[in-house]
C-alpha cells in the first residue's frame, strides 16, 4: 500500500475516532477494531462470514404519510411532460398498468389535475414479494399551465401506457385575423 493511501486512510480513521469518542466512552463495543498487519487501519468485515442479522424482506410499498400516521395516507405523485404548440398545450404522463376508466382528468382555466389508481393484482400475496418497488394505489398531480386554456374542448387518450391530454389555448380561440381594406 502506498504511503499516500495509508496516510489518507489514517486521516479517515482519526476522523471516525473523533466522531465516536463519546459513544466509545459509554459503550466500548463501539470502538473501531485494529487490523493485524496495519494497527492504524480498521478491520473490514469478512464477506464470507455469516451475518449477525439475517436478511429481511422489505415491507410492501405504500404511499408516504404526510400526516404523521393520522388520517388518510398521502397520494402518489405522477411525472408529467408538458409542451406547447401555437394552438395547444399538450400534457403527457406515463401511466402504465392503469385502465382509462381509472383515470380522471379535470381542466380549469389554467390548471390540469390528473387523478387515478394503479390497482395491484390481488392474486399475489404480500408475503410472496422479494422486492416491491412499484407504487400501487391512488396517484394525483396538479399542474399550473403557463397560459389560459379551453378545458371543455380538451381531448385525452391512453396509448401504450402513456396518457396524452391535448388542450386548446384560449388565446388561439380568441384570435381573429382581420383584413385591412383601403378606405
Amino acid at each position: 500500500m502506498s504511503e499516500e493511501k495509508l496516510s489518507h486512510l489514517q486521516r479517515i480513521r482519526k476522523a471516525a475516532e473523533k466522531f465516536f469518542v463519546a459513544q466509545k466512552e459509554n459503550d466500548p463495543s463501539l470502538a473501531l477494531p485494529e487490523h493485524p498487519d496495519h494497527p492504524d487501519l480498521p478491520d473490514l468485515p469478512d464477506p464470507q462470514a455469516p451475518s449477525a442479522c439475517p436478511p429481511q424482506k422489505p415491507p410492501p410499498a405504500t404511499p408516504e404519510r404526510s400526516d404523521g400516521g393520522r388520517g388518510k395516507p398521502s397520494v402518489g405523485q405522477l411525472a408529467l411532460d408538458v409542451h406547447e404548440t401555437p394552438e395547444h398545450v399538450i400534457v403527457t404522463a406515463p401511466i402504465a398498468g392503469v385502465k382509462p376508466e381509472d383515470i380522471n382528468v379535470v381542466i380549469t382555466e389554467n390548471l390540469v389535475t390528473i387523478k387515478g389508481e394503479r390497482k395491484q393484482d390481488a392474486e399475489i400475496s404480500p408475503d410472496a414479494y422479494i422486492a416491491q418497488e412499484c407504487y400501487w394505489g391512488e396517484f394525483a398531480r396538479d399542474y399550473q399551465l403557463p397560459v389560459a386554456v379551453v378545458g371543455e374542448e380538451a381531448a385525452a387518450s391512453l396509448k401504450d401506457g402513456v396518457l396524452r391530454v391535448t388542450i386548446p389555448k384560449l388565446e388561439a380561440k380568441k384570435k381573429k385575423v382581420v383584413k385591412v381594406r383601403a378606405a
